[in-house]
């Protein structure tokens, strides 16, 4: 003012003495704040993004479509107000730049409820018995086969795509075509207990007892626990065939030899009565 009486808004006192404006801006002579604007570089038609935008009396507010403790981040889908960015209906997250999935009149299909604020993700909760991100499916456990299957099936929808599929966690390892088998590698009533086969077989739903798997693809293998390599077979995977060998030319036959076990090469040589164990 003219006789230096008035005070400009938003004076601070910090390390480098009085402070006007909040420090974003200029004080006139009635006392009132220009705020600060961001510099436009000359080979550019915008701000940079890194740029701040004061608004406000006292220039302590952000700018309209800016928000953030320096006013340099963009409010998306949002309004400013003071420094926060308030997001629109069917928005969420701190910029409010995700959008709830969903027609535009008819968010989450109708299915859920939009979580949009800015201190919510943009994302929908889906009401029981829809799924996908959209809630566009329905799904129900126990419509997922029809009625009189024996052993009744252990099913669940998928969180993701709201298609059936076998329960495999808490309630049992699940699987077959009607998910009443336990599925590899479990056993139990409730399919709940972990095979004890060294992934090399199955095991029986009662009891837990091992098949072991036998075959040229997996590997031959033996024992309680299948842990080791049938007759007639050696090597780290099982598949190596351990065969006896004639001097004489014969063609390779299995070795059956009682001092040889899956593990011994053994090579047979009738025409000199010898047989070397290796």
């Amino acid at each position: 003012g003219a006789d230096c009486s008035m005070a400009c808004p938003g004076t601070l006192r910090g390390p480098a003495g009085l402070a006007v404006c909040t420090g974003h801006g200029t004080c006139q002579a009635d006392a009132s704040c220009v705020c600060d604007v961001p510099s436009v570089p000359t080979n550019a038609t915008h701000p940079p993004a890194t740029a701040v935008h004061w608004a406000g009396l006292a220039c302590g507010d952000c700018g309209p479509g800016w928000f953030g403790g320096r006013c340099d981040e963009v409010c998306v889908h949002g309004t400013t107000v003071g420094r926060v960015c308030v997001c629109r209906p069917g928005a969420g997250t701190r910029d409010c730049s995700v959008r709830c999935p969903g027609p535009t009149d008819e968010l989450c299909h109708g299915h859920g409820r939009c979580q949009d604020n800015h201190t919510q993700p943009g994302t929908c909760a889906c009401n029981p018995h829809w799924y996908t991100a959209a809630c566009s499916v329905y799904c129900r456990p126990d419509s997922c086969f029809g009625a009189g299957v024996y052993p009744p099936p252990r099913v669940q929808c998928n969180q993701h795509t709201g298609r059936c599929e076998c329960q495999d966690g808490e309630g049992g390892h699940w699987a077959g075509a009607q998910c009443n088998e336990c599925a590899r590698g479990f056993y139990g009533a409730e399919c709940d207990q972990e095979c004890q086969c060294s992934g090399h077989g199955v095991c029986a739903r009662l009891g837990g007892g091992c098949t072991c798997d036998s075959d040229d693809t997996v590997g031959h293998w033996a024992g309680d626990a299948c842990g080791q390599c049938a007759a007639g077979y050696l090597g780290s995977d099982c598949r190596t065939r351990n065969v006896a060998i004639s001097m004489g030319g014969s063609l390779p036959l299995f070795s059956t030899h009682p001092d040889a076990d899956a593990n011994t090469v053994l090579i047979a040589d009738p025409p000199h009565g010898l047989l070397y164990l290796g």
